[in-house]
């Protein structure tokens, strides 16, 4: 195994004992690799790093100060998972590319991604585009459902990932782990009102439990999320549900959804949408899941404004009802 510098980050030598590792100097996190025993060694160990290096050059060349290979070993592997080196030569966890990238912006292309499907318009192809160029696997599917919604089968459900709501007991709010197969994590994205359509879709996904990112883009708004997980969260109905309470009257609501009609979305909404919605994504072709479980992102791009909102379940969801037992009442 080899390892070597992230190349997305600054390296500042505070003594023989201590570096401090930034992103930039706007960040305002910062992580300190320190060694409590000051033998001397750690900022020689960063710099050696600008090349990419094994456990036992690196103890080598450190001959004198004191640590083991196995001290140097473990060292380099901590490092790796808290994002500040990168490793070479096999797939890294994928937690620890996440954290690279999340704090760094760092994006390893030849660690292992989950394929995306995304599904939609021009916003979906775009989305496609942008994460070929981050070097992950995903495909771009036009159409959202049609009528024939009883055979409509999501692409590569398989019958284990459906077989989880046929299960009697209601999956706790807290349990989000999704199987770590090699299912497609898929992304529906949407532009304008085209609420009926999506509701299908949530029917439709949520009876063979099937996960589902969703984005949304009309006028100068957007929303990335909610990261739909049956069983789990609240589905895309009940975010509706709620998002109307909150910022609609029910007859302004009822009439947008209702019309419908294609307009024309400003580009610096396509703009601030795609920034907000590649970091979810990426994330989902990491790990497999989504921080927006059961959350959305909210935000207008002519202000600048974004905010995260938790959605919550509704005990008389009529889409979630029937995989509900527990909330079930026998005379409703």
């Amino acid at each position: 195994m080899h390892y070597s510098q992230n190349p997305s980050l600054h390296y500042l030598r505070v003594s023989d004992d201590e570096v401090v590792v930034k992103g930039s100097h706007l960040e305002g996190f910062s992580l300190l690799v320190s060694d409590d025993t000051q033998r001397g060694f750690t900022g020689d160990l960063l710099g050696l790093l600008r090349e990419p290096v094994t456990a036992e050059s690196v103890t080598s060349t450190l001959d004198g100060s004191g640590v083991s290979v196995e001290e140097i070993s473990q060292l380099l592997e901590d490092l790796a998972d808290a994002g500040v080196v990168v490793r070479h030569g096999q797939r890294a966890a994928a937690i620890a590319d996440w954290i690279a990238f999340m704090r760094y912006g760092h994006f390893d292309p030849t660690v292992q991604r989950h394929h995306l499907v995304i599904i939609g318009g021009d916003l979906a192809e775009q989305a496609v585009a942008s994460m070929l160029e981050f070097g992950c696997t995903a495909e771009h599917r036009r159409e959202l459902p049609s009528d024939d919604l009883a055979t409509f089968v999501l692409p590569d459900a398989t019958a284990d990932i459906a077989a989880r709501m046929e299960s009697a007991q209601e999956r706790p709010t807290t349990d989000l782990n999704l199987p770590d197969d090699d299912v497609a994590r898929l992304v529906v994205l949407t532009e304008g009102v085209t609420l009926a359509p999506l509701y299908a879709l949530n029917e439709a996904a949520m009876e063979r439990g099937v996960p589902l990112l969703y984005g949304q883009v009309a006028g100068s708004d957007y929303t990335v999320g909610p990261h739909v997980v049956p069983g789990s969260t609240a589905c895309f109905w009940e975010f509706e549900r709620q998002r109307a309470r909150s910022m609609y009257s029910f007859a302004e609501y009822a009439v947008l959804s209702a019309t419908g009609g294609k307009t024309t979305t400003p580009a610096v909404t396509l703009d601030a949408f795609g920034a907000a919605l590649t970091p979810s994504l990426v994330e989902l072709a990491l790990l497999g899941r989504s921080m927006l479980a059961g959350q959305v992102l909210r935000g207008r791009a002519t202000t600048g404004e974004m905010s995260k909102h938790s959605i919550m379940r509704l005990p008389r969801c009529p889409v979630c009802l029937a995989h509900r037992p527990l909330v079930r009442n026998m005379l409703y």
